[in-house]
This record gives C-alpha cells, structure tokens and sequence, in this order.
C-alpha cells in the first residue's frame, strides 16, 4: 500500500517512512471492489478521501437523454473526487464505477483535515490537486458543449496536439474507449474518423494520429 501511496499527488515529496508514520495515527480502511460495483452514486455525501490503490474506476453521468457519459477514468494511484470533499454541498457530482476488481484507500474527512495540520506538504499537495482539478473540469464543461461527434473528437486531438505540440501522436484510449467518453456509440465515432481520414485532414492508424489539414479543424 505504502509503494502506491508515495506515488500518489497528496504525498508528493513526502518519503515512505513519513507517510508510514503519518497513517499510524490515521483511522484509514481499505475496500474491495469487483468489476462493475457502483462504489458511489452522484449525490451522495463525500466523508472523506479515496484514492484508488488497485484497479481503476470512472466518473459517469447520464445526459438528457439518459445515455451514460464517462466524465473520466481514474486509475491507480489517483484520488476520487477530491475537488468536492469541502464546502457546502460536498457530495459526488457523479456516479462512480469499478472499470475492473479495484482496492481503494479510504480516510474521513476528520482524519484527513489532521493529516494536513500535521504535515504542511499534504496540505499544499491538496491545494495543487485541487486547483487542478478545477481546471479539468472546466476544459470537461467545455467539451461537453460541443454537440457533434467531429466537433467532440477534433476537439480532442487538437488539446493533445496543444499539450505535446505534436502533429503525430498516440493516444492511450482505444475507440471504445473514446467513444464512452463522448457518449456516443463506437460505430458511429468509427464513421466520422473514417470520414476525417477520407478528407485528408487527419491519418489514423491504429492509435497513431497524425494531423495533416489543422486549418480546417
């Protein structure tokens, strides 16, 4: 648990043996999920902090017209939802499944707020993840404006090709996975990268994605 736990954004530049003798006085647990368990519904009040040790699971929301969307794919070692464990309304925003048979650490928000008081890198590492998380889901609102599947995956390749600089990249997802990702059937995503390729604005082999017309995108 510890070898995964360093690893993890909350305890960054914090060595193994301080974070072993932090969770000493940590009331934690550790729970077990096999693939497909709902381990929270949107809504829900958020009692502590989660981090996924094993495994990985996703945040999904349901559209207007109650196709689920996956908000995002969270795998070991991430924290879940950690943006909404304060405040007001501190409740999940969506619902969270195991993608596959997945360990999570858990610690409540009491003991959370002490290990913060305790060590001033978890709270500044909570500040960081915080802030952003912020970020993402503010570029995730932004995606989910758009109403087209082309609209949906240019502007998914272009965000790459903003962050690496890259005409020609791999992606990590597959397109099924990119297809549960905008929310739209595999097939149909299939179609209109099809259609890009047989424009000549992008080449896609297999994962590979080359941009070649970035004007017309």
């Amino acid at each position: 648990m510890i070898e995964t736990l360093v690893h993890n954004a909350l305890f960054q530049n914090i060595s193994e043996a301080e974070i072993v003798s932090l969770l000493d006085t940590a009331n934690y647990k550790i729970r077990t999920h096999r693939k497909g368990d709902i381990i929270g519904l949107s809504g829900d009040v958020l009692k502590g902090i989660s981090i996924v040790l094993k495994g990985s699971v996703r945040g999904e929301m349901l559209d207007f017209s109650g196709k689920a969307i996956t908000i995002e794919n969270i795998q070991s070692p991430k924290l879940v939802a950690p943006a909404f464990l304060f405040g007001k309304n501190s409740r999940l925003p969506v619902d969270i499944i195991a993608n596959e048979d997945c360990k999570i650490f858990f610690i409540s928000k009491a003991n959370f707020i002490a290990l913060m008081q305790s060590n001033s890198n978890i709270l500044s590492n909570y500040l960081d993840v915080v802030s952003g998380r912020t970020q993402f889901l503010a570029e995730k609102i932004n995606f989910l404006s758009f109403k087209t599947i082309r609209e949906k995956y240019l502007h998914f390749i272009l965000g790459i090709h903003k962050k690496t600089g890259l005409k020609k990249f791999q992606i990590s997802q597959t397109q099924t996975m990119l297809s549960e990702l905008f929310g739209v059937s595999r097939p149909a995503l299939a179609k209109v990268i099809a259609e890009l390729n047989e424009e000549g604005i992008i080449i896609t082999k297999g994962k590979q994605v080359e941009i070649c017309d970035i004007a017309n995108i």
